[in-house]
């Protein structure tokens, strides 16, 4: 399939020029987590400073954030203390100082079994059972080793999404 939009664009974005990486797992995850917008712009830009340079925490401003998410101060800082609650983002203060204000270092929780949302979805909802039976469902299994294998016919599939509750659109 080719894009139609392509030769309108002034840009070729290539992976050469930087790339987050993230666990399928986390991002599956992150897309799935019942949080609001302002909450998912500021978890991937906490995600693009941190996984983005190979770091696992980043000191980081508030205007850093504003600039990188157009969101406002008061969004921002409302949004950050419900991240910290939900267990996706953690906070705490560093050791430098700009123009007077202590900045914070924010870590990104990539362990999303943790994450105090899930029960939004429901009593019985389990993240890791999810993530593994939307595993199954896309035709891919994962095996002893973290390899992963096809599932050998349509057949599995199929009798595998028989077993999981989707929601329709």
């Amino acid at each position: 399939m080719k894009n139609p939009w392509k030769s309108e664009s002034a840009i070729d974005p290539q992976c050469d020029n930087g790339f987050r990486r993230i666990a399928n797992d986390v991002y599956r995850a992150i897309t799935v987590a019942p949080i609001n917008a302002a909450e998912m712009k500021i978890a991937l830009f906490i995600i693009e400073k941190t996984f983005g340079f190979k770091k696992k925490w980043d000191v980081l401003s508030k205007s850093q954030i504003m600039f990188g998410t157009q969101l406002s101060k008061t969004s921002i800082t409302r949004s950050i203390i419900t991240l910290r609650s939900k267990k996706i983002v953690y906070y705490e203060p560093s050791d430098q100082i700009v123009k007077g204000s202590r900045l914070n270092r924010f870590l990104f929780n990539k362990h999303f079994d943790t994450w105090a949302v899930w029960d939004k979805l429901g009593p019985d909802f389990d993240i890791v059972q999810y993530l593994t039976e939307s595993k199954i469902v896309t035709g891919r299994v994962q095996i002893r080793n973290n390899r992963s294998a096809d599932l050998d016919s349509t057949k599995e599939i199929e009798e595998n999404k028989k077993r999981i509750n989707f929601v329709k659109f």
